[in-house]
C-alpha cells in the first residue's frame, strides 16, 4: 500500500552510523546504538543520526537540508543560540538538528536530546504507521472482495453438480470401489 511504500523511504532516509564521543575519543558506531546524551559530531554531507542540540560549530556556520521534513525548499542555517519558544514549529527550532536531515554545508557537535521512534521523523513514521492500520477500503476494493466471494462460491457449487452428475461412474469397475470411483471424481 501507499503507506507501507512511504515508511519504507522513511526508512532509507535514515543514517547508518555516527561519529560519536565515547570514553574520551572519537569512534563511528552505528546510528541505532545512540543514545539520549551522547556528544555526536556531523560534517558536509553526513546525515544527522538523531534529533541533536547544536552546542559547538566547528566552522563559520552550518547549514542543513531538511525540506524532507519541513517541506523548505532551501537549506536552513542553525547555530547554537537558545530557542526561547518552548511552543515553536520545528522551521523556528534554529539550534536543532533534526535526524535524517543532511549537513550541506558545515560541521558541528551536538549532543543527542532523541532517537528512534522519539525523534520528529519517527513521530511522522508513527503517523503514516497508524494511518496505515486505519487504512479503510476503497469501494472498488470492496466490490472486488464481494466478488471474489461470490465467486468462490459458484465455482464450489459448480464443482458439487460436476461431481454429482459423475455420480453413475462411481461404481466403474476401473476404480476398484465406490469409495475410489467417488475420490477420483472429487478430483476431477
Amino acid at each position: 500500500s501507499n503507506a507501507e511504500k512511504a515508511l519504507d523511504a522513511l526508512k532509507k532516509l535514515q543514517p547508518d552510523h555516527a561519529s560519536v564521543l565515547r570514553g574520551g575519543s572519537w569512534r563511528t558506531i552505528e546510528a541505532e546504538d545512540l543514545v539520549p546524551g551522547d556528544v555526536v559530531e556531523v560534517r558536509v554531507g553526513d546525515k544527522v543520526p538523531a534529533d541533536m542540540r547544536l552546542i559547538n560549530l566547528q566552522t563559520t556556520t552550518i547549514r542543513i537540508e531538511q525540506s524532507q521534513l519541513t517541506g523548505e525548499s532551501q537549506s536552513v542555517a542553525k547555530e547554537p543560540a537558545p530557542v526561547t519558544d518552548e511552543k515553536c514549529v520545528i522551521q523556528s527550532k534554529t539550534n536543532m538538528l533534526f535526524a535524517s536531515t543532511t549537513v550541506s554545508n558545515g560541521a558541528c557537535i551536538g549532543v543527542v536530546i532523541a532517537t528512534g521512534m522519539s525523534t520528529e521523523i519517527g513521530i511522522i513514521q508513527s503517523a503514516v504507521k497508524e494511518a496505515a492500520e486505519d487504512e479503510e477500503q476503497t469501494p472498488l476494493q470492496k466490490k472486488l472482495d464481494d466478488f471474489g466471494e461470490l465467486l468462490a462460491k459458484v465455482i464450489f457449487v459448480i464443482c458439487g453438480l460436476v461431481w454429482l452428475i459423475n455420480y453413475k461412474h462411481f461404481f466403474d469397475p476401473i476404480h476398484g470401489t465406490v469409495l475410489r470411483g467417488c475420490i477420483y471424481y472429487f478430483k476431477i
